[in-house]
């Protein structure tokens, strides 16, 4: 009868931490509806760098935040874990144009400007990945300078239009 009873509080105690830990889950995988997810360079490898979300919170509309802090770059914490940006610190953003259907972007034509190809990549990734999840399902289009964008930097880096979410490679 002991046994039986000391069998039950363990199968009890378990069942509770598991319900537990479920929880916890749960809660770390909720989005917040007050937060936006900007995107930074971290470098993986001596020859890899990928793109990798960071939080922001939402100060006024939720596009417009996401854009300014990515513009802001790294914060001195984000940047001792090794984070980085490739936008140009010049780069500005001159508006936002937000309709039902779709989101207009337009930086100033400083985004295009400096940097190899590795480099144009990196930025379009990091402006397409935090538009995009922003714009919650609407596409999104690059304009520079009120012109849109069709290609950046020396090499001619293509834009797509709408943008799109590459995978980091």
């Amino acid at each position: 009868m002991k046994n039986n009873k000391k069998i039950t509080v363990i199968i009890l105690i378990m069942i509770a931490l598991s319900l537990f830990v479920y929880v916890i889950k749960k809660q770390k995988q909720q989005v917040r509806e007050d937060q936006v997810s900007i995107y930074f360079v971290k470098q993986v490898s001596t020859k890899k760098n990928q793109v990798v979300p960071v939080k922001r919170m939402i100060k006024l509309d939720k596009i417009e935040t996401a854009i300014n802090e990515l513009l802001k770059g790294p914060s001195i914490a984000e940047k001792d874990f090794g984070l980085f940006t490739e936008i140009p610190e010049k780069t500005k953003l001159i508006g936002i144009k937000e309709s039902p259907d779709k989101v207009e972007i337009n930086l100033s034509n400083d985004f295009g400007s400096g940097g190899g190809s590795e480099s144009m990549k990196l930025r379009l990734r990091q402006v397409s990945y935090t538009a995009i999840d922003a714009a919650d399902g609407k596409p999104v289009y690059l304009n520079l300078n009120d012109k849109k964008a069709k290609f950046i930097g020396g090499e001619g880096l293509e834009i797509p239009q709408p943008l799109v979410r590459e995978k980091n490679k």
